[in-house]
């Protein structure tokens, strides 16, 4: 069982211990880090002045001996300042060759050792360039490094004689001591951490037990409340925020109590008039259709008639009477078309109905969607002629076959065409298929007027419109997407839109195959 799971299926009381000794034991550490860090780097830097200082006042010292190739006077300094220093690990004074000359170590102490193998010894001393510490002086370096098998602190001077360099006095300033007072510091700071996580955990289960016996109360309150039990009141024992908190929670209760009994008295009130509409739309719609039906045939006949008396006129027929037939035949062509409109818009409302009602009668069967693709732009060719518009599809050589609704999906292709051809003044419009996994993704791509962005997620509900309707005349009830969407979430696809303004539009839509793991069939 991990932390978290034991931390998650605790109770508050556990949980408030828990927290309290993380808390203390953070704070803790974290102080007590920052302490000893500090103190660590404030010991550091002392040390390294006082190697500064030291290694100032031996220069001087070996600067006047060797003039006077006096180097014993050298060795005796060199000797007392290491003797005598805890701190000073070795001190050599070296030809720029970087042979030691004389020297007193404390940690290699074979004088044979330390002629014979002096290079392997201090490798990084002889490779290290002038200037590799930030001390300010050009002339002096520091740097950390591991004499022997100890690490130190190597401060290194160049000897001057008459301003010509001639020697190397290096002092090492061990940094055991360092680390033993951080080590002191982390006991130190183990031992309080210990002590204040044992005090944390026991404070923290005594007050715990007092600050969640009413929250356990209220957490039972809640859950009655939740159960849609308003009658029951929490009975307040204290007066502080605990008690404040329960009094604000009987408040709360008899507000959502009175809140619920009007929400279901308006969900009532909003399913009634829903339905009423749902009805209301239906009817209309179906006492529409019938005279929008009527006036659809007459003008056909009409058409078909006016026909006939151009046909069976005489020749010696005044040129006015032929004319009067054919602005008769232009109205009634007029006529023709916008019922034909009109019916449409009747269609999408009662499907729109049907589908929010669940009304909608579905026909499934297999057919072949290029084949459909086929059809629906052959219907809409002329139309989009008219406009001087190219409709194209590219049929693919592939069947690929659905099995759905050949109907619906057939109102939903026509849709994007009518949509396409009406948003679209001039350039194309192309249709295309692919079959994608287990599915068959169509598309409508145009080179319209497009949609703005912010209108792309609202386009497919009902009753909206691209563009503005103030400064451009409504093209449609706005229905047809909405019709489109709810016909294919029905069916078990998914439409969606890209597009850009000025640009066009791809209007994409997916209808699941009729078996997903079957391959598409060659013609």
């Amino acid at each position: 069982m991990s932390i978290t799971r034991i931390f998650r299926e605790s109770n508050m009381k556990t949980k408030l211990s828990l927290f309290t000794a993380l808390i203390t034991v953070m704070l803790i550490s974290i102080s007590s880090l920052v302490f000893m860090f500090r103190s660590a780097g404030d010991i550091t830097k002392s040390l390294i002045e006082r190697g500064l200082t030291l290694v100032r006042s031996i220069s001087l010292i070996s600067a006047n001996a060797i003039a006077g190739y006096q180097y014993i006077d050298v060795q005796k300094a060199l000797e007392a300042t290491v003797i005598h220093d805890r701190e000073i690990a070795y001190a050599y004074l070296e030809n720029m060759e970087g042979v030691p000359l004389v020297f007193k170590d404390k940690i290699v102490t074979n004088a044979r050792d330390i002629l014979d193998h002096y290079g392997k010894l201090d490798r990084v001393i002889r490779r290290m360039d002038r200037g590799t510490g930030k001390t300010g002086e050009e002339n002096i370096a520091v740097t950390l490094l591991t004499h022997g098998s100890e690490k130190c602190i190597d401060v290194r001077a160049t000897v001057f004689i008459n301003s010509l360099p001639q020697a190397y006095l290096r002092l090492g300033l061990t940094t055991r001591y360092i680390q033993e007072s951080l080590l002191t510091g982390l006991l130190i700071t183990i031992l309080l951490t210990v002590f204040f996580i044992a005090a944390g955990i026991i404070s923290s289960m005594i007050f715990s037990g007092i600050f969640t016996r009413p929250i356990l109360r209220l957490r039972d309150e809640a859950l009655e409340l939740g159960k849609r039990n308003f009658d029951r009141e929490i009975e307040v024992r204290s007066n502080d925020e605990i008690g404040l908190l329960a009094q604000t929670f009987n408040s709360m209760r008899l507000d959502i109590k009175r809140y619920t009994a009007s929400l279901n008295e308006m969900i009532r009130k909003l399913e009634e008039l829903d339905k009423l509409k749902t009805d209301f739309m239906t009817s209309i719609s179906h006492e529409l259709r019938t005279p929008v039906t009527s006036i659809i045939g007459f003008a056909h006949i009409s058409i078909s008639n006016m026909a006939v008396i151009l046909g069976s006129l005489p020749e010696n027929i005044e040129h006015k009477v032929i004319k009067n037939i054919h602005q008769q035949n232009q109205v009634t062509g007029i006529i023709l078309e916008e019922s034909k409109k009109l019916a449409g818009l009747i269609s999408n409302v009662i499907d729109l109905m049907s589908l929010e009602s669940g009304r909608l009668q579905w026909e499934i069967g297999d057919f072949d969607m290029a084949q459909l693709i086929l059809e629906e732009t052959g219907k809409k060719s002329a139309e989009a002629e008219a406009k001087g518009l190219q409709l194209s599809f590219h049929q693919p050589e592939l069947l690929f076959p659905v099995r759905s609704d050949r109907k619906r999906v057939a109102q939903v292709i026509e849709n994007l065409l009518d949509n396409a051809i009406k948003f679209t003044s001039s350039g194309s419009i192309v249709c295309s298929v692919v079959r994608k996994k287990g599915a068959l993704e169509v598309s409508v791509t145009d080179t319209g007027t497009g949609i703005a962005p912010q209108e792309i997620e609202a386009v497919f509900e009902k009753f909206r419109q691209s563009g503005n309707i103030l400064t451009g005349k409504p093209r449609g009830l706005g229905l047809g997407l909405a019709v489109s969407k709810g016909i294919l979430e029905n069916l078990g696809g998914r439409i969606y839109v890209e597009s850009r303004p000025g640009e066009g539009s791809r209007f994409v839509f997916t209808i699941p195959t009729a078996d997903s793991s079957e391959e598409p069939d060659h013609r």
